[in-house]
């Protein structure tokens, strides 16, 4: 699997406010986070993509809604991923924290990473 996965967090002020992309490459991947708006900060680490996990994450957003206009204030997540068949998924939908499509993604990478990263 080849792609991006990008997390915009609610419309909040800063510093609540986060944004995080995870970025794959076969087995290969790399988690990303900003505080947004604009802001230069970076954090990121590279991790090894379990498969399954990969799969359960695509599952999950393939079957997500796919939302082409949120509501205002919403978190949203932005897919685009293809498999080594050559089937890709692009999916915007809206996502609560501790809903099936950020759990999935959240799953994916390593805790130890995710700690390191978004504790940044």
């Amino acid at each position: 699997m080849v792609g991006s996965v990008s997390y915009y967090g609610s419309s909040v002020p800063p510093p609540y406010h986060v944004e995080w992309t995870i970025t794959l490459d076969g087995d290969r991947g790399r988690f990303e986070v900003t505080p947004g708006y604009g802001a230069s900060q970076r954090w990121s680490a590279d991790f090894v993509a379990d498969p399954a996990l990969a799969t359960a994450a695509c599952t999950s957003l393939a079957a997500a809604d796919q939302v082409d206009e949120p509501p205002p204030g919403s978190a949203v997540v932005t897919a685009e991923l293809a498999g080594s068949d050559g089937h890709t998924l692009r999916r915007r939908t809206t996502v609560v924290t501790n809903g099936d499509v950020y759990g999935a993604l959240r799953a994916l990478v390593p805790a130890a990473t995710w700690e390191q990263v978004y504790g940044s």
